[in-house]
């Protein structure tokens, strides 16, 4: 009985990892929010700087592994 306990609970986390993965991604691959942010009257510099500061100029993995391990970022 507590093998089984310990499996389903192995089975659960692989589970979440790879919903959190998958929900990660197509929220990442929809579209530039950078856009939405600034609107029309924006400069390269502008994209860059709220890019830097969102994290966004990171890898996809860098970016995961920020959100996994810190859902909230304004959190200290």
């Amino acid at each position: 009985m507590l093998a089984f306990i310990l499996r389903r609970l192995a089975q659960s986390a692989l589970v979440l990892l790879a919903v959190g993965l998958i929900a990660f991604a197509m929220f990442r691959f929809v579209g530039d929010p950078i856009d939405a942010m600034l609107g029309q009257e924006r400069t390269v510099e502008d994209i860059a700087r709220l890019r830097a500061a969102l994290g966004l100029d990171r890898s996809f993995v860098e970016q995961y592994l920020r959100l996994r391990d810190a859902p909230n970022p304004r959190l200290p």
